[in-house]
């Protein structure tokens, strides 16, 4: 698959999701809510966004998401410590990193590619 976005974009994916409110009363519920004042921030921001997912290789812990162009890694994050996150992803065409939002260390990987199941047939 190429790359859905033009080839010198970079995409920060950011979430709002909280993972210690998964499977507590409401969480579902405080994860939409934090969720949405992320969107309302990247709105204001005037960026351009896409839903997205992360989620572990099993796809059993799954998180609603953010594909956006147009920030800069301080304000990806920046948005990440405003919603309590360990870290962001940044992507582009050739390459990809995980950010810690607290330090800005990263660790940094070319892509590759693979065949996943998600759940149904290869």
């Amino acid at each position: 698959m190429a790359f859905p976005f033009p080839p010198d974009a970079v995409v920060h994916i950011v979430t709002a999701h909280d993972s210690a409110v998964v499977g507590a009363p409401g969480g579902a519920a405080a994860n939409e809510s934090r969720n949405a004042a992320l969107l309302t921030d990247l709105e204001a921001l005037g960026v351009e966004w896409h839903p997205a997912v992360g989620a572990d290789p099993e796809w059993t812990h799954r998180e609603a998401s953010f594909a956006v162009v147009g920030l800069t890694l301080e304000q990806a994050l920046e948005l990440g410590r405003r919603y309590e996150q360990d870290a962001i992803f940044e992507w582009a065409a050739k390459w990809w990193r995980l950010v810690d939002c607290r330090t800005g260390a990263a660790h940094s990987s070319r892509w590759i590619a693979s065949v996943v199941d998600v759940g149904g047939s290869a």
